[in-house]
């Protein structure tokens, strides 16, 4: 899955690209990094895996149904989990490149930040 974020300017982008390039966790992390990798944390960890909140997560089963099926279902499915447990961003749209691999989906998400730091 590939996060663009909106409503920012391009030096905030280029910030939190670079910082999500890294793959790190910042636990002291502030500001639209905070919110990114709040996001991007979301987005990545599988429902049911977090012991003290079960519905923390995304819920991925639509991964063994058929692409347009997953198609359907993902846009909801994200827009829900970043309303629910991100305020401050905001699910805005998906498109699905096109890849060379059959039966491979790699969403492209557009997430908009609401709050500006």
């Amino acid at each position: 899955m590939n996060l663009e974020f909106t409503n920012i300017t391009d030096e905030q982008r280029d910030e939190v690209a670079a910082f999500m390039a890294q793959g790190m966790i910042d636990f002291g992390a502030i500001g639209l990094i905070e919110i990114a990798q709040n996001v991007l944390t979301i987005l990545t960890t599988m429902y049911y895996s977090v012991v003290l909140d079960r519905e923390f997560g995304f819920d991925a089963t639509m991964v063994d149904k058929p692409i347009p099926v997953a198609q359907m279902l993902l846009p909801q499915e994200i827009a829900y989990k970043i309303a629910l447990y991100e305020p401050r961003a905001q699910f805005e749209d998906i498109a699905y490149p096109a890849t060379d691999e059959e039966g491979k989906l790699i969403p492209r998400v557009k997430i908009r930040i609401l709050v500006t730091t």
